[in-house]
C-alpha cells in the first residue's frame, strides 16, 4: 500500500477513534499499533462487543466519508475491520489477534467497507 494512503488511514482512523472517545466519555482508553503491510491493530482497554463495534464503525465512517487527494484525483478509501473481545479465562493475547484477523478476512469476502465481529 502506497504511504501516503497508509498516513491518510492513519490519521482519519486517529479522528474515528476520536469521536467515540468523545461521544462515550472513554477518555483515553486505547492503544494503537501498525500491524503488518497494511493493517493497523487498535486495542481497547476497557469496554464490550458493542463499544468496540462503535468503534469500529467511527473509524470506517472517518476513513470512508473523506476523500483522498493523490496525483490521480480524488478517490474513496474503505476498510474492512476485524473486530473480537478478549475473554481473560479462555484467551490470551496471541489468540484475540487470531481472532480479530480472521474477522477482517472475514469482512473483506464479505465485500469489504464492513466490520465484522468474532
Amino acid at each position: 500500500m502506497c504511504y501516503d494512503v497508509l498516513c491518510f488511514f492513519f490519521f482519519q482512523a486517529e479522528d474515528g477513534i476520536r469521536d467515540a472517545q468523545e461521544s462515550r466519555g472513554l477518555g483515553d482508553v486505547y492503544k494503537r499499533q501498525r500491524y503488518g503491510g497494511d493493517e493497523i491493530c487498535v486495542l481497547l482497554i476497557e469496554g464490550d462487543a458493542i463499544t468496540a463495534v462503535r468503534v469500529a464503525e467511527r473509524i470506517r465512517h472517518a476513513v470512508r466519508d473523506k476523500p483522498f487527494l493523490c496525483s490521480a484525483g480524488e478517490t474513496q478509501v474503505t476498510l474492512s475491520l476485524g473486530v473480537a473481545t478478549l475473554d481473560p479465562t479462555e484467551d490470551s493475547l496471541e489468540r484475540l489477534i487470531e481472532r480479530a484477523d480472521r474477522a477482517l478476512y472475514q469482512a473483506k469476502r464479505r465485500g469489504r467497507d464492513r466490520v465484522v465481529v468474532r
